[in-house]
């Protein structure tokens, strides 16, 4: 027959009325060590699980203190869609589909983020360097100037291409004058 009266080693004796008490209480102070709110001039627990435990939730509010400080803007940026298709558009410049990244980047710079915001449509250069004010600022305003350049060449080819067709046409008019003059014969 077991003695009710043998006590287990380190556990504290506690008379019958404070059993619910120490309970309530356990479950408070491991409930705290959980979310990482043990008071500092409380041990922070005997075994080295408990001290681990600890150590691995300080560890991890640390990072995402770091992470919450340091890149609030990065993940704006990482997170706006517009943003990513802003760098597409770029991307595409070297390619054969030149016309329709030339045409989203002036609609982005010049009209979209005028309308809505940087919020939604970053500023140029933001999209490169979101988490550097500075340098997005610098990137900024080479992409613009780079742009502004872009956009008087493109002007011009437009006015050339235009010209050329229409000297075209005014040297094969008299041409189609004799066509449509002998076309009504037939």
């Amino acid at each position: 027959m077991p003695n009710k009266n043998l006590e287990l080693p380190n556990q504290p004796t506690l008379a019958s009325g404070q059993e619910p008490e120490a309970a309530r209480q356990l479950g408070s102070e491991q409930a705290q060590a959980r979310n990482g709110n043990v008071p500092e001039n409380e041990p922070q627990g005997d075994t080295l699980e408990q001290q681990q435990s600890a150590a691995r939730i300080a560890q991890e509010k640390e990072a995402s203190a770091k992470t919450s400080a340091g890149e609030e803007g990065a993940l704006d940026a990482k997170l706006n869609p517009t943003t990513k298709l802003l760098q597409g558009a770029e991307r595409i410049l070297i390619t054969p589909g030149f016309a329709l990244g030339f045409a989203w980047i002036n609609i982005h710079v010049w009209f979209l983020n005028r309308i809505f915001g940087e919020k939604l449509f970053c500023n140029l250069g933001k999209e490169w360097a979101p988490t550097d004010p500075s340098l997005a600022a610098s990137l900024g305003l080479g992409e613009k100037i780079l742009l502004i350049i872009l956009d008087v060449v493109a002007l011009v080819a437009l006015l050339v291409a235009a010209y050329v067709i229409l000297e075209i046409v005014r040297k094969l008019y008299p041409l189609l004058k004799v066509y449509l003059w002998f076309a009504q014969f037939s």
